[in-house]
């Protein structure tokens, strides 16, 4: 199942996402340690040329892994966030830097 972001609601505590071909709707929510995302009030997602989901909150990055159906999570430190920047642009055919 490959997501696409019109398929996707956002939500304060996490996203739902509507899966067409199986008429199924799943929530992801950030909970300590249950493999989802990062708890987050504000999100932003980022759909790669590979149709790759990514996921930026203010607590770190959040990337899908479609076999799993679960997120991996890179955590910024505790009370970091005045100093971390997430900086991403198409270079190159697409290519995401981050």
């Amino acid at each position: 199942m490959t997501f696409c972001v019109q398929n996707i609601d956002i939500r304060p505590n996490g996203l739902t996402r509507i899966d067409t071909d199986k008429d199924e709707i799943k929530n992801y929510y950030s909970e300590k340690d249950n493999g989802n995302l990062l708890n987050s009030n504000r999100w932003r997602l980022l759909t790669t040329k590979e149709c790759k989901l990514i996921v930026f909150g203010i607590n770190g990055v959040n990337l899908y892994d479609e076999e799993k159906d679960t997120f991996n999570s890179i955590a910024l430190k505790e009370n970091n966030l005045n100093t971390a920047v997430i900086y991403s642009e198409e270079v190159n055919f697409g290519l995401l830097q981050i």
